[in-house]
């Protein structure tokens, strides 16, 4: 997440757009990940 924010251009709005999508489908994603691994 780190390096994909580097590479955000703080002038665009699209690309900060995209930047902000990115990092919820990261928080969905924890959820999917989460029960799986307590059920292993």
């Amino acid at each position: 997440m780190w390096w994909r924010s580097q590479k955000v251009d703080l002038e665009d709005k699209k690309a900060i757009a995209d930047f902000y999508q990115f990092i919820w489908k990261l928080f969905f994603l924890e959820y999917l990940i989460f029960p799986m691994a307590c059920l292993l």
